[in-house]
């Protein structure tokens, strides 16, 4: 039960620097400490590690609002951190539909 007390605490701790205000590069820098020493104490294989990466950015994801900074900090928390933009998403279904111009049909 203390374990979950403390990821919730690592948890509030990392909502409370969303709202600090800081640059990308600081919050990176402060988001990756605090997760890594939250999973010092639990570093038995990388396996756990993953689980426990998991479990603290659900418990994040649940304390703090859902923003596009709280986003960027779930991913740094789930190592999935990148400035690459994410990949278009495609679905049989999505390159069924036609392509609509909207701004052509508004007048």
């Amino acid at each position: 039960m203390e374990r979950l007390n403390h990821t919730r605490t690592v948890a509030a701790a990392l909502v409370q620097l969303q709202a600090a205000g800081l640059d990308r590069a600081r919050l990176c820098v402060k988001v990756d400490a605090l997760v890594n020493a939250h999973l010092v104490s639990f570093i038995v294989s990388a396996r756990q590690t993953q689980a426990m990466r998991k479990i603290l950015g659900d418990e994040f994801l649940s304390l703090a609002p859902l923003t596009e900074l709280s986003y960027r900090m779930w991913r740094r928390i789930m190592l999935q951190d990148t400035d690459l933009p994410e990949p278009v998403l495609r679905v049989t279904s999505d390159e069924l539909l036609p392509d609509v111009d909207f701004d052509s049909q508004a007048a």
